[in-house]
């Protein structure tokens, strides 16, 4: 079992309990006329299913959770394994090639099972801390769904009362939030939210591709090398760049140390970024006496060319995250009007995904390589200026940055800070020369947050289509694209109005 089948099993346990959970919402649809429902009597029904689908899921779900996680202690061990045997046949070809290299012996034999067996005791740390992660994981996917059935059984008659209108529209409006963020159950040190899978995939990769770097480590230790020398590929990460190319002692994973030569320390490196999770940079061993000094510079094409990738494989992954959210909403949903528009938005992310993975990225070089396609209405002042000016737009789409609230935007006009309505900012717009008309995507926070929201008012004043943000929007220059809801990143979603009514 790899990394994916693990993050792949509980992806499809994931998309089970939401499906199990939103069976049950629906059920008694077909059951009572939407006009007189009773939503106490409905309250204690859900309520009762609730009981039930907590101690279901417990049942079946607990054994999987037990056979998934057997197979993570055989993966990670299997990666060592790996890494020994790979690592020996370089050795062995080396030595071929004239590497003064020979198996230890003696005491020196005897420090290195000693090395192997420390390594015994730090293999078996990774492997529990691993497992144990993963299992309070799998228990906080359970925890919030069953927070999450209960949090819309109250909230279904909330919006039932305030107006929603039929039953499908108000459970709809009770599992929007829900259904778009998936069972985000984990919560990351800068506030980011992820799924169990998606955390079960970075952990398992990350604890494998140490095990495997430990038995490579291992076998470096027995013939007496400790120089490794990171690979140099195409795209490497943001964090490990610094380190590409150049000659590092393996004092992490090989018991090397600064007498092994004029190298700086992995150890050093680790400790500033290298070998972060997720990962996908890697070394091999150095061989002084055969191997020739690496040239470790990137002439500025090739580091162009890396910010690009980067930059495209972002854009790439936040596209795939909304259409995945979209598309949730659209097999979930009761209502058959809500079911239709967010499968086009669906399918819009799902085409922009599908332009960002078979087009090149185009970078203008001008202006210190940053990309204005943007009406930026931020101050040259505000840092985000300067970070608007980095994120492509979306086809058909003319972004207008500036900062927003639910009811109003803000400019500085005259030199004083103006709070603008809809009506006077669609005012602006057309008096500007940089606007030609055209829909808009309001690179601004919250202004298509809640009901009669700006971008809602600003379509039907301009007679277009306006995207807009239903949270805070969080520029993000590095990674050339903006998310909705920081700083978690995915917790809330581009709206679309057109002529005032939401698409």
């Amino acid at each position: 079992m790899a990394d994916y089948d693990v993050a792949g099993a509980l992806h499809r346990i994931e998309n089970e309990l939401i499906a199990s959970m939103m069976r049950n919402l629906e059920r008694h649809t077909a059951e009572e006329d939407d006009l007189e429902i009773n939503w106490e009597q409905w309250q204690v029904r859900q309520l009762k299913a609730l009981d039930d689908y907590k101690k279901r899921n417990r049942k079946i779900y607990g054994t999987q959770f037990k056979d998934i996680n057997r197979q993570i202690e055989n993966l990670i061990e299997m990666q060592r394994e790996t890494g020994n045997g790979e690592q020996e046949i370089k050795i062995l070809n080396a030595i071929k090639n004239g590497a003064a290299l020979k198996k230890a012996t003696g005491r020196a034999a005897e420090a290195s099972a000693a090395f192997f067996r420390s390594n015994d005791r730090r293999l078996n740390a990774l492997i529990d801390a691993t497992t144990n992660d993963l299992q309070k994981a799998e228990h906080a996917m359970l925890r919030m769904a069953d927070d999450k059935y209960r949090k819309i059984i109250f909230d279904a008659q909330f919006y039932a009362a305030s107006g929603a209108g039929t039953y499908e529209k108000a459970i709809d409006m009770a599992t929007k939030d829900f259904l778009r963020a998936g069972i985000n159950c984990i919560e990351y040190k800068n506030g980011a939210r992820h799924t169990a899978a998606d955390y079960a995939e970075m952990a398992i990769r990350t604890a494998g591709k140490r095990s495997k770097l430990m038995g490579e480590g291992e076998m470096r230790n027995e013939y007496g090398i400790h120089t490794v020398i990171m690979n140099k590929r195409g795209n490497p990460c943001p964090k490990c760049l610094p380190f590409v190319g150049k000659v590092l002692i393996d004092d992490v994973w090989s018991g090397g140390s600064a007498k092994d030569g004029k190298y700086p320390l992995m150890s050093s490196a680790i400790a500033a970024g290298l070998y972060h999770p997720r990962c996908k940079d890697g070394h091999t061993t150095y061989f002084p006496d055969i191997d020739e000094e690496p040239d470790d510079k990137f002439t500025k094409q090739e580091l162009q060319d890396i910010e690009e990738q980067n930059w495209k494989e972002a854009k790439q992954q936040y596209a795939e995250r909304q259409a995945e959210a979209y598309g949730r909403l659209a097999e979930y949903s009761l209502d058959e009007e809500n079911r239709k528009r967010y499968g086009n938005r669906r399918n819009e992310w799902k085409l922009l995904q599908d332009k960002t993975k078979n087009t090149e990225v185009i970078v203008n070089n001008s202006n210190n390589g940053i990309i204005k396609l943007s009406i930026n209405l931020f101050d040259k002042s505000d840092p985000l200026y300067v970070d608007s000016f980095s994120v492509e737009e979306i086809p058909g789409f003319k972004d207008v940055c500036l900062h927003g609230s639910p009811g109003s935007v803000q400019m500085r006009i005259d030199g004083k800070l103006k709070n603008m309505s809809a009506k006077e900012f669609a005012d602006y717009l057309r008096s500007s020369t940089e606007y030609k008309g055209g829909d808009i995507r309001l690179a601004s926070c919250s202004t298509g947050a809640g009901d009669n929201s700006f971008a809602q008012q600003l379509s039907k004043e301009l007679g277009v289509r306006v995207m807009a943000p239903d949270d805070d929007l969080y520029y993000a220059p590095d990674e050339g694209t903006v998310f909705v809801g920081a700083p978690n990143h995915n917790v809330g979603v581009w709206r679309i109005f057109e002529n005032g009514v939401e698409q």
